[in-house]
């Protein structure tokens, strides 16, 4: 692995996740594939930036200094901007009629192009994912609060990277992953609930 990674899982998997939420670990391995199908090659696209979450910009702007990853006011707004955010950078076919909803379709685009916005390997694509989704959850492990939103958000970076890197492989998954079939669960529970 290049160093830039094993420095970030060193961070990553030092995070106390055993009392909180078990697919963290999970999430760093597909990530690890995904990076690896890429060839880790440092890519010169970069994710947008646009609904970004501040505290992103902040660790970017100060060196990405894995020991200093920084501290969220508000959970709930960096929540919010963050769902903004992974959602602007999704094909069209993964946003729900209802921009409010939340998880986002569990639906891969049938152009393999469409994905071009997020897959980005290397130090400025979804290892800056990786790495919000790390701010987010120290901030709710400080406070003992994994929220449902976080999970979901986990949920989807994770199915995310499976379908990235299948696409990449050329191969197309025959059914649905596990997290695939937890979101596809989820919202069915949440419409059901909302009737």
């Amino acid at each position: 692995l290049p160093a830039w990674m094993n420095d970030a899982l060193d961070c990553f998997g030092a995070l106390d996740t055993k009392s909180f939420y078990a697919r963290w670990p999970r999430l760093l391995e597909v990530w690890i594939e995904f990076e690896q199908a890429t060839g880790f090659t440092e890519n010169k696209a970069r994710l947008i930036c646009t609904h970004r979450p501040e505290e992103i910009k902040h660790w970017i702007s100060r060196g990405r200094r894995y020991d200093r990853l920084p501290i969220v006011k508000s959970l709930e707004h960096y929540a919010s901007a963050w769902r903004k955010w992974w959602a602007a950078m999704q094909p069209s076919c993964r946003l729900p009629e209802d921009a409010a909803n939340w998880p986002l379709l569990p639906t891969a685009p049938g152009n393999p192009a469409e994905w071009n916005n997020i897959r980005i390997g290397g130090s400025n694509g979804l290892f800056i994912v990786i790495t919000s989704l790390a701010i987010w959850l120290q901030a709710a492990s400080a406070e003992l609060d994994i929220q449902q939103d976080f999970v979901d958000a986990v949920e989807d970076v994770y199915w995310v990277l499976e379908a990235l890197t299948a696409s990449r492989a050329g191969s197309k998954r025959a059914a649905p992953s596990e997290p695939e079939r937890s979101i596809k669960k989820m919202r069915t529970s949440k419409r059901t609930a909302r009737k």
